[in-house]
């Protein structure tokens, strides 16, 4: 059987497509247009969608909505007062979507042309899938960025044909069912910046719900696009998952907070073997796709050593003062507005 969607099985789903803001507390103005014209120029035409929605909290001014309003005149922005956490940014917008199925983008992700129509497709191919996952990655262009892909959140996966099954997704791209996305709130003000998700997608596992990896479906990330952002996001790359031990996740939606020196440092055993191991697969993605690519992979080296310190150094920095990372990068990202 042939995986190749047409226009008249996709014009039977009814969706949304939601672009948060939120990610401008770390980047720029520049990324969200490169990410809307990447969604203008999708094979499958976001006309199609019920609606496109830009959810704009804190970061964004006046005069950039102005902006926004003239140039994409296809996308309503919907501004919300004060901050938005990352999360409550996305579940504002499914709250807003009138279609049954919501696409979530990143306003520093540039997707691919077929990205749309391969993850409509999938909840056709998969009728019981309840998330479609797309797949993230850096655009390796340098050692830096080839660097950035090897010990980042973004991530490799084979290149298969049809979907598949996936025990995984990132929150940049991905589809899913409004009324599961409603029906499973996120753990929401807690001092965590963004591995609670994980437990957010643990839950939705726990509760029945597919995950199903969408073919042909790239979104690729930006990269830190200064020191002062790679810094802060390797630093809160590695506290965040040593603020986590403190707290316990219910298969119930509850949260209990308990600190545990034990769990700290077990966490930080786990997170720097499960980096090792990402670092070892994502190679081998690399090399088998091209292996031309051995040699930009080795001079990124010293770049991949050097932010691992960093990670490290965050992880560390936790483990004596938990909120310390937190408080200061939100309050960075709280200040910066475009």
């Amino acid at each position: 059987m042939e995986y190749r969607p047409t226009k008249e099985q996709l014009e039977s789903l009814s969706f949304s497509i939601v672009v948060e803001t939120e990610n401008l507390g770390m980047a720029g103005i520049a990324d969200l247009e490169q990410t809307l014209d990447s969604l203008k120029e999708q094979t499958y035409p976001i006309t199609q969608a019920k609606e496109v929605l830009l959810i704009a909290g804190g970061h964004v001014s006046p005069e950039t909505i102005t902006l926004l309003h003239t140039k994409y005149p296809w996308a309503a922005v919907c501004v919300e007062s004060g901050d938005l956490e990352y999360t409550g940014a996305k579940m504002r917008g499914a709250e807003r979507a009138t279609g049954n199925i919501v696409v979530f983008a990143d306003s520093d992700v540039v997707y691919d042309k077929t990205w749309l129509e391969n993850m409509l497709y999938t909840f056709m191919w998969a009728p019981g899938a309840s998330i479609v996952a797309g797949e993230t990655r850096i655009r390796v262009v340098s050692i830096y960025t080839m660097a950035i892909q090897l010990i980042w959140m973004s991530n490799i996966t084979s290149n298969n044909a049809y979907p598949r099954f996936a025990r995984n997704f990132y929150l940049n791209n991905f589809a899913i069912k409004k009324d599961v996305m409603l029906s499973v709130p996120f753990f929401t003000k807690l001092p965590l910046y963004r591995s609670s998700i994980a437990e957010w997608i643990r839950l939705l596992k726990c509760r029945g719900y597919s995950i199903v990896q969408a073919p042909h479906a790239k979104g690729y990330h930006a990269p830190p696009g200064n020191f002062w952002d790679w810094w802060y996001r390797m630093l809160i790359f590695g506290a965040d998952e040593i603020v986590k031990a403190d707290f316990y996740f219910s298969p119930d939606g509850t949260v209990v907070e308990k600190y545990s020196l034990a769990r700290r440092f077990f966490n930080l055993g786990f997170f720097v073997a499960f980096k090792v191991y990402k670092f070892f697969l994502r190679s081998y993605y690399i090399v088998r796709e091209r292996w031309t690519s051995i040699g930009r992979l080795v001079l990124s080296l010293p770049i991949v050593l050097v932010s691992s310190f960093v990670i490290f150094v965050g992880a560390l920095i936790t483990l004596c003062n938990r909120d310390y990372l937190f408080t200061k990068i939100t309050a960075r990202e709280h200040e910066h507005v475009v």
